[in-house]
């Protein structure tokens, strides 16, 4: 057993610690968009919440949009729509064009 899974939060095995994102969130170091659903079952939004949280508190850059009316995939064509906006916006702000010459609008 690694020391990394010494002390695990009750009820994680060893082998789900080593790949749940709890575990690693403080290393990101890239900017990161989450977009989750309200009542998502498998992915819970309080676990978005604590991602965003970790990031920021170790100077990363975090932005997360909740759809309160969705489950695990958005289903309705306005949150859609936003979502992807959502990653446009992303992408345009934090990843720089590729050098050919063409420009984004």
């Amino acid at each position: 057993m690694s020391t990394r899974c010494k002390g695990i939060a009750k009820g994680l095995s060893c082998e789900i610690a080593r790949i749940h994102h709890q575990f690693f969130v403080d290393q990101i170091k890239a900017p990161l968009l989450l977009l989750a659903g309200g009542h998502d079952p498998r992915c819970p939004k309080e676990e978005t919440i604590q991602v965003v949280d970790v990031i920021k508190k170790t100077g990363g850059v975090a932005d997360y949009k909740i759809y309160e009316n969705e489950g695990h995939g958005f289903a309705k064509v306005e949150n859609q729509i936003d979502a992807y906006q959502r990653v446009a916006d992303c992408l345009k702000a934090h990843v720089p064009p590729a050098d050919c010459g063409c420009k984004l609008q």
